[in-house]
């Protein structure tokens, strides 16, 4: 019970490279958190918070990036699903709050290889930026389609910022179907 990792400061990272876990599954055990702040990064295949009252708190200057979560996400920092790029899910409830970043990666047209697709079996609150990144020297050609979130427990709020990138030959974001 009350245990904490804290991942805070310039150049502050942790690698996992199967499955970290918050609290324990075979017994009830509370206010264990992750903290990410002030230039942390954590990258993780899969987190699996146990139990409520444990939880990630990704705070303003921290990274999370990681393919699975099982639990909820509140985000105040940056968070950049997959490990670039990837499929992910979330198996409760996300929230993007005002100083909240997104990060959403285009390096082609095939998900989860290519691209990157967030899936949310919970509720989504939006507020905060989404910051699509073209990468691998991706260019967007007319009529790509990008299939960016599977909202499967509903969306409310919008993002208050859409950070897309610049679009040659007088092509033009279609974010009609975003929500």
């Amino acid at each position: 019970n009350s245990n904490a990792l804290s991942v805070t400061g310039a150049n502050a990272s942790l690698t996992v490279t199967n499955s970290m876990y918050i609290g324990r599954a075979a017994q009830v055990s509370t206010g264990n958190r992750l903290e990410i702040s002030n230039g942390g990064t954590v990258s993780a295949n899969r987190i699996e918070i146990n139990h409520a009252g444990n939880g990630i708190d990704l705070l303003s200057g921290g990274r999370l990036e990681v393919v699975t979560l099982v639990g909820s996400l509140s985000v105040s920092g940056t968070f950049a699903p997959g490990m670039s790029p990837a499929d992910s899910t979330i198996s409760s409830n996300l929230i993007i709050n005002s100083d909240g970043l997104l990060e959403m990666e285009l390096g082609g047209t095939t998900v989860g290889t290519e691209y990157d697709r967030l899936t949310i079996s919970g509720s989504s609150t939006l507020d905060g930026t989404l910051q699509v990144l073209l990468i691998d020297g991706h260019s967007v050609s007319e009529g790509d389609i990008y299939d960016l979130f599977n909202w499967n427990g509903g969306v409310s709020g919008t993002f208050s910022t859409l950070d897309l990138p610049t679009l040659s030959g007088g092509l033009s974001w279609d974010t009609s179907d975003l929500y």
